[in-house]
């Protein structure tokens, strides 16, 4: 069995414009975006928000609002056995100059992936747990960390790094002519 060139990588055309229809018929056919009476007053944004932009070059964290609820991807991934570089994390002391501007080639390749791929499906915003959340900050954890579920539910859009063993590896990669999961 042979696959097509424009099926062999999952980060291809082919794959991209299909998650492009997915999200799509999403935001026309769903009204998630509604709060039910019970939810009113539970946080369901993250405090903060990583603006992607339309361009490589544009990131910074912001800080969201109850006002402010732009549409955001999150991405699950793994850190890996050996965790994550300074300048994959978010500290006290890195915070300032994150909301100032991050230099998007400086964090891991499954980060770059998941910006790019959800600049591709039209989404400005994306949350990582290590950028938005301040990783030496006890009282940051506790809130963000309490809110995980409600950040991860309430995304237009999650994206798994789930063949990645750290957070190095990528979201895309080449797929075996035998993997019979693609038909």
């Amino acid at each position: 069995m042979t696959l097509d060139a424009d099926r062999a990588y999952t980060g291809s055309r082919y794959y991209i414009e299909r998650a492009i229809k997915w999200v799509h018929a999403c935001r026309d056919t769903h009204h998630c975006d509604i709060p039910s009476p019970s939810q009113e007053n539970t946080p369901r944004w993250p405090r903060r928000l990583l603006h992607i932009g339309r361009d490589i070059g544009t990131l910074a964290l912001i800080s969201t609002s109850k006002k402010s609820r732009p549409q955001y991807a999150t991405l699950s991934y793994c850190w890996g056995p050996n965790g994550l570089p300074d300048t994959a994390m978010t500290t006290l002391g890195s915070l300032t100059a994150r909301e100032a501007h991050i230099d998007e080639l400086t964090l891991p390749r499954t980060f770059q992936d998941a910006m790019k791929l959800a600049r591709s499906l039209d989404i400005e915003y994306i949350w990582i747990d290590a950028l938005c959340i301040i990783q030496d900050s006890k009282e940051d954890w506790q809130t963000e960390g309490s809110n995980m579920g409600n950040i991860y539910r309430n995304s237009t859009v999650t994206i798994a790094a789930e063949s990645s063993e750290d957070a190095n590896g990528g979201l895309f990669h080449e797929i075996e002519p035998n993997d019979l999961s693609l038909k």
